[in-house]
C-alpha cells in the first residue's frame, strides 16, 4: 500500500478522479480522509512505459491509446463526485495569466479561442489531465499498464490523448530547446494523432487543436513554475498554426 498526502484539494481531486476510474488506474484502497491523505495499491515492479526504451514510438502510442479508451469508457459516475471535479476551462488559467513577452501574444490569443470552442461541451467524462508515459505503469498483479497521480478534470476526452503529445518531455527534447525545428516534432505528432484518433474514436482535427493549445499551456507553465521557455511545445505550435494557415 502507498499513502499519499500534500495539498488537500489536489489529494481530493486525485481521490476523487481514482475513484471514478474502474478500469485503467491504481486502485484507490482507502480516503481521503479530512486532511486529502488516501491510501492506494503499490505498484509492482513500478517501471513506467517511459523506462521501456525497447518499445517504439508507435508501440508506446499504441499502449497509451488503449489506456485512454479504458479509463474513459469504464467509469463509476456518481454525480455527488462528478460535481466535485472542475470542468476543463480551468486548465487555461496559466495561459490566460501569463504576460511574459516570450509568449507570443499571437499564439496566446489564438489558443484561447480555440480553447473556448473545445470546453464549451461540458462532457461528464472524468480526466487523468496529466497521462504521460511517466505516469503510466506496468502492474504485475494486473498484468497490463495502469495510470497513477491524475489531476483530475471534467470534460473532453480528447484532452487526455492530447498531453503526451504536447508535454516537453513527451516531445523528446531536453534542455533548452528555444529555437529548435518544428517539423521533425510535427512528424512525430501527426504519426501519434493518427494512432490515437483511431483508437479512441477522436475527430483528428479536434485532438490537431488540442495539442495546439497544451503546447502554449505547457509553456505558459514552465514560465510559471520556472521562469523560463522550454522551447519544443512553441515550436511544434508555431508549425501547427502554419499549417492550418497554409
Amino acid at each position: 500500500m502507498v499513502r499519499k498526502g500534500g495539498s488537500p484539494a489536489a489529494r481530493f481531486r486525485e481521490a476523487r478522479a481514482l475513484r471514478a476510474f474502474s478500469a485503467g488506474s491504481v486502485q484507490l484502497l482507502q480516503g481521503p480522509d479530512d486532511e486529502g491523505t488516501f491510501t492506494m495499491e503499490r505498484v509492482v515492479p513500478g517501471v513506467t512505459l517511459a523506462q521501456r526504451f525497447s518499445l517504439s514510438d508507435d508501440h508506446a502510442t499504441v499502449i497509451m491509446g488503449e489506456l485512454i479508451r479504458r479509463l474513459h469508457t469504464r467509469q463509476r459516475i456518481v454525480e455527488s463526485e462528478v460535481a466535485q471535479i472542475p470542468p476543463l476551462a480551468g486548465i487555461a488559467r496559466p495561459l490566460e495569466q501569463c504576460e511574459d513577452a516570450r509568449m507570443p501574444k499571437s499564439l496566446q490569443e489564438r489558443a484561447l479561442a480555440i480553447l473556448t470552442d473545445l470546453v464549451a461541451d461540458d462532457r461528464r467524462v472524468i480526466l487523468h489531465g496529466d497521462l504521460h508515459q511517466g505516469n503510466v505503469l506496468w502492474s504485475d498483479r494486473n498484468c497490463t499498464w495502469v495510470a497513477i497521480d491524475p489531476h483530475g478534470w471534467r470534460g473532453d476526452a480528447c484532452l487526455d490523448a492530447a498531453v503526451p503529445l504536447c508535454t516537453p518531455h513527451m516531445l523528446g527534447v531536453g534542455g533548452d530547446a528555444r529555437g529548435c525545428a518544428g517539423e521533425p516534432l510535427l512528424r512525430t505528432a501527426e504519426r501519434r494523432i493518427a494512432i490515437l484518433s483511431e483508437i479512441i474514436e477522436c475527430d483528428p482535427e479536434r485532438l490537431r487543436q488540442w495539442v495546439f493549445v497544451g503546447c502554449l499551456i505547457a509553456e505558459a507553465r514552465m514560465i510559471e513554475q520556472h521562469g523560463l521557455v522550454h522551447g519544443a511545445p512553441l515550436s511544434l505550435a508555431e508549425v501547427l498554426t502554419q499549417r492550418r494557415t497554409a
